[in-house]
């Protein structure tokens, strides 16, 4: 369903049909229950608490309806479409590796072993 404001109520709009609607249980059945670790939880929910902040709307920049002004104003001009901004570079970082060499400094020869180790298997 797609709920929007109308007029001075609101407006329902079904995006499918009950014929191709199909009940939860026939989707989500074959998903079996996890049991996750308790310790992982908690590191999990502490780094969510941390990076928790307040959303503020007039910092957000919506680039995409930017473009699309500019587009629609250059079309109404009869001018060339501007160009859009390049693309930034993509900076790849391969946690797993930078977890390896900490864990390798810090934990002594038993972490150096396990790091020489998974160097040789992906090697």
């Amino acid at each position: 369903m797609l709920i929007q404001p109308f007029e001075k109520g609101m407006l329902l709009t079904e995006l499918r049909t009950h014929n191709e609607m199909v009940s939860e249980d026939s989707v989500f059945k074959e998903i079996k229950k996890t049991d996750y670790d308790p310790e992982l939880l908690e590191i999990a929910g502490m780094l969510i608490d941390k990076k928790v902040t307040k959303f503020d709307p007039s910092k957000f920049e919506d680039t995409y309806e930017d473009a699309l002004i500019a587009m629609i104003d250059a079309k109404r001009k009869g001018k060339a479409p501007p160009k859009p901004a390049p693309r930034p570079k993509e900076n790849v970082v391969n946690l797993a590796e930078i977890l390896r060499k900490s864990l390798a400094s810090e934990g002594g020869a038993a972490a150096k072993g396990k790091a020489a180790t998974s160097k040789r298997k992906s090697a």
